[in-house]
């Protein structure tokens, strides 16, 4: 059984779920650094965020997976957490099909 979430961990992740729900409503863009979400059949694949934010994606044969690490733009975030840090769970069924398909989608450009 996992611990609860820290006060600092729950601010954390309704940041991140925010800038994940900014994604999909398209008020944030994303563009992969490094390889894209085909180029990465089973690995992280990093995102960084017209906000200037980072997020690292693991793509699980090439399926969303989890949240592998956040870095946001003041510096707050966490790294390989994902086991404590639920942020994918959060979101609905849709919005994390809606998510997955952006992610697909992105393109270095």
């Amino acid at each position: 059984m996992s611990e609860p979430l820290s006060d600092h961990d729950l601010a954390v992740q309704a940041r991140v779920v925010a800038l994940m729900r900014q994604i999909i409503a398209g008020d944030a863009t994303i563009e992969p650094v490094g390889e894209t979400w085909d180029d990465a059949y089973a690995a992280n694949v990093e995102f960084a965020c017209s906000t200037g934010d980072r997020i690292t994606f693991f793509n699980d044969c090439d399926g969303l997976d989890y949240v592998d690490s956040v870095r946001l733009v003041d510096g707050a975030g966490f790294q390989g957490q994902y086991a404590s840090l639920p942020a994918l769970d959060v979101l609905t069924h849709t919005e994390q099909r809606a998510l997955e398909l952006i992610l697909k989608s992105a393109v270095k450009r």
